[in-house]
This record gives C-alpha cells, structure tokens and sequence, in this order.
C-alpha cells in the first residue's frame, strides 16, 4: 500500500496511478486523516491538470511518482 503521508507537507506535482490502471496527473491539494475527516480511511486529493479535483484512497492507489 501507498504511503501518502510522504506528499502531505510539499504538495508536490504527481501521477497517481489507481488499481485500474488510469493515470491521474496534478498537484496535491491535501493529504486528509481519517479520525478528522470522520471517514474510515486516510486520503489523498489531487487537483487535476484538466481542473477536477479527485480523491482516493491508499488501497485504492497502485503508485504514486513525483514530476519535476
């Protein structure tokens, strides 16, 4: 499982890619925590280049890669 505390604090450019296969590329927007979120699981928001935002999960992640 990805961890996705490591793109918490630098909100980096990345391409997640999920358990499917699709790519997702953007800047992180928040990494959020499940006991203040008052969700089950940790996640990760990405602002899309296309201009969505998206959410997943870690289990729901395949890889994470920073892009410069």
């Amino acid at each position: 499982m990805v961890n996705i505390w490591e793109y918490a604090n630098t909100h980096p450019r990345i391409r997640l890619v999920d358990k499917k296969g699709k790519q997702y590329i953007g800047q992180t927007l928040m990494v959020f925590d499940a006991l203040e979120a008052d969700d089950e699981w940790d996640s990760i928001h990405i602002e899309l280049d296309s201009g969505g935002i998206v959410g997943f999960y870690p289990q729901d992640i395949y890889s994470i890669e920073v892009l410069e």
